[in-house]
C-alpha cells in the first residue's frame, strides 16, 4: 500500500468562509470549477504495480454540505478523463475514493491527478495537511495500491492500526460516539486492550480547549452518545458533570429527553450513555432516567410488526424499518441492559432491576429481536430497509444490530448461544466489505438527505460504520474469552 505525504500543488482563487472550519484545525484546500487542483506526490511511485493489485484516489471532505456534487478526475498528462467522484451531503472527515483503471497508472505516477468540480453550489474544501502520524495520512490525498484479494486477517490488523488512529476520527457527535464506543468496547476485553484505550484518549482530547473543557458546542440529543466516552475515560471531571447537565437539560414537558421528534437514537445516544454515567458513578437516579428513557421510545416507536425512526409532534412517524433504527433502538437497550446487570447488590440498585419498566422492556426487547431476525437476508446481513431487499445491503446498520444481539447475549437477555451464532456470522459477512486498509463501505450515508438518499443504494465509506463493526468484534473478542474463562473454571 501506498500513501503518497499529500498533495503539493493546488491553485485557487477560493477562500473558506468564516463560517467553515475544517476539523481539528486541520488544514483543507478547496475543489471547484475556476480550480485547477493538481494532486502530485512527493516521493516516487511504483508505475508497475503488481497485476494482482488494484489503485484507488481518495480525499476526505473537510466541511459539511448537504447536496449533490460532482468531481472530474483527470490525467492532466495525457489529457485523459479518469472518472468522477459523485459526493452527496458529505460531512468533515469523509474519505471518498475512486478505483482507477490500471492503463492509467503509470502516467498518474508521474504527472499526477487533476481534479474539477463539474456540480456544486459552492467549492469542496478537502483536507490537505492533517494528523502526523503514518497511517493517519489516509486523510490526505493518497493512492492506495494494494491487491486485490485481502485475507480476513490481515484486514482485522488494518482495521486495529484504523481505529487505533486519527483516520477514524469523526465529528463530535453520534458519529463520534459510535467510534468511541468501539474503541472502548476492546478495551475492556482485547489483548491490546491499552491501546484500545489511549487511542480512544486521543480522540477524545482533540475536541478539548486548554482549559480541559469542550472546545466546542456540544449539540443536540444525537451528540450525548459522547457522554459515555467521557464517563468511561474521565468519570470525575467536571466536563463530563457538564455534558450530563446538558443532556438533562433537553428534557421536554413529557419528561422525553428529544430534539423535536422521539427518536431510535435516543435508546443509544441518550439511555444508554445516562446508564453508563449512573453505574460509573453509583447513582440510581440517573439509571431510573436512563429506563424512563428507553420506554419513551419503547411507547412511540414499535408499531405491531414495524419499527420507526422518528415519531413526529403531528402524531406521524418516518424511517419505517431502517436499518440504523433498528441499531440505534436495539443498542440503547442491549448496552444499557449489560450494564444495569453489573449494578451492585444494593437497594435502590434492585428495586431498579426488579421493576415493571425493567420488565417491560424486556418484553420489548423479545419483540423486536424476533422482528428483526426475521428480516435478515439469505447471506447474514440487512438491507438498509430491512423489509425491502431491493433497497440493498447496509453494512452499518447490520454491525449495530448484530452487536446488540451479541451484547443481549453477554447479558442474558436473550439466548446466548444464538447470540453468539448471529454475532460471528455477521462478522465474517461485513469483513468482505472492509477495505484492505481497514475502512468499512456500503453504509448508508447519513440521513440528512432524507429516505430517497437511503432508498436509492448510494453507499459511502464510513468511519462510524466501523465504529458499530468494531463494537461488534469486541462482542466477539468478550464471547470468546468467556468461553475460556469457562473452559480454564471447570
Amino acid at each position: 500500500m501506498d500513501y503518497p505525504p499529500d498533495c503539493v500543488a493546488w491553485r485557487s482563487r477560493d477562500s473558506l468562509p468564516a463560517t467553515d472550519v475544517p476539523p481539528f484545525d486541520w488544514s483543507a484546500r478547496p475543489v471547484s470549477a475556476r480550480s485547477e487542483p493538481r494532486l502530485e506526490w512527493t516521493r516516487s511511485l511504483d508505475a508497475t504495480p503488481p497485476s494482482d493489485h488494484r489503485i484507488w484516489l481518495r480525499c476526505t471532505t473537510a466541511v459539511r454540505f448537504d447536496e449533490r456534487r460532482t468531481i472530474a478526475v483527470t490525467d492532466p498528462h495525457a489529457d485523459r478523463h479518469l472518472g468522477e467522484f459523485d459526493l452527496r451531503f458529505s460531512y468533515p472527515c469523509q474519505p471518498f475514493e475512486l478505483q482507477l483503471d490500471r492503463s492509467a497508472v503509470s502516467s498518474v505516477c508521474e504527472g499526477g491527478i487533476g481534479l474539477t468540480q463539474i456540480t456544486g453550489s459552492t467549492p469542496t474544501w478537502v483536507i490537505a495537511e492533517g494528523p502526523t502520524g503514518d497511517h493517519d495520512q489516509m486523510l490526505t490525498p493518497h493512492l492506495l495500491i494494494a491487491p486485490a484479494s485481502v485475507s480476513d486477517a490481515d484486514k482485522e490488523r488494518a482495521m486495529t492500526a484504523t481505529m487505533q488512529s486519527a483516520a477514524s476520527q469523526q465529528p463530535f457527535g453520534w458519529m463520534e460516539g459510535c467510534v468511541l464506543d468501539g474503541m472502548l468496547a476492546m478495551a475492556t476485553c482485547a489483548d491490546d486492550a491499552a491501546d484500545w484505550r489511549a487511542a480512544a484518549i486521543d480522540h477524545l482530547e482533540r475536541y478539548l480547549g486548554p482549559n480541559g473543557d469542550l472546545a466546542i458546542d456540544p449539540g443536540g440529543i444525537e451528540s450525548m452518545l459522547m457522554l459515555g466516552a467521557f464517563t468511561d475515560v474521565w468519570p470525575t471531571r467536571s466536563v463530563t458533570d457538564r455534558l450530563l447537565a446538558h443532556t438533562l437539560s433537553q428534557k421536554r414537558n413529557d419528561g422525553i429527553i428529544r430534539g423535536g421528534a422521539v427518536t431510535a437514537e435516543g435508546a443509544y445516544t441518550v439511555a444508554y450513555p445516562l446508564m453508563r454515567y449512573a453505574v460509573t458513578r453509583d447513582d440510581p437516579g440517573v439509571g431510573r432516567e436512563a429506563i424512563r428513557q428507553l420506554i419513551a421510545r419503547v411507547d412511540h416507536l414499535p408499531v405491531a410488526d414495524d419499527l420507526y425512526l422518528r415519531s413526529h409532534e403531528d402524531g406521524s412517524r418516518t424511517f419505517k424499518n431502517w436499518s440504523r433504527a433498528y441499531a440505534w433502538y436495539m443498542l440503547g437497550i442491549a448496552r444499557t441492559f449489560r450494564l444495569l446487570a453489573a449494578t451492585p447488590d444494593t437497594g435502590d440498585w434492585n428495586r431498579l432491576r426488579s421493576s415493571v419498566s425493567v420488565e417491560r422492556l424486556r418484553g420489548a426487547w423479545d419483540d423486536i429481536n424476533d422482528l428483526v431476525i426475521g428480516h435478515r437476508q439469505p447471506a447474514g446481513l440487512w438491507a438498509c430497509f430491512t423489509d425491502d431487499p431491493e433497497t440493498g445491503v447496509e453494512t452499518s446498520g447490520s454491525a449495530g444490530i448484530a452487536a446488540a444481539i451479541g451484547h443481549a447475549g453477554l447479558s442474558g437477555l436473550t439466548d446466548r448461544d444464538d447470540a453468539y451464532r448471529i454475532a460471528t456470522s455477521t462478522y465474517h459477512e461485513l469483513v468482505e466489505y472492509v477495505t484492505p486498509d481497514g475502512l468499512l463501505t456500503c453504509v448508508a450515508q447519513h440521513n440528512a438527505g432524507g429516505e430517497s438518499l437511503q432508498r436509492n443504494g448510494y453507499r459511502v465509506i464510513a468511519q462510524y460504520g466501523l465504529g458499530l463493526l468494531t463494537n461488534l468484534r469486541a462482542v466477539i473478542e468478550q464471547f470468546d474469552r468467556d468461553v475460556g474463562a469457562d473452559s480454564v473454571r471447570r
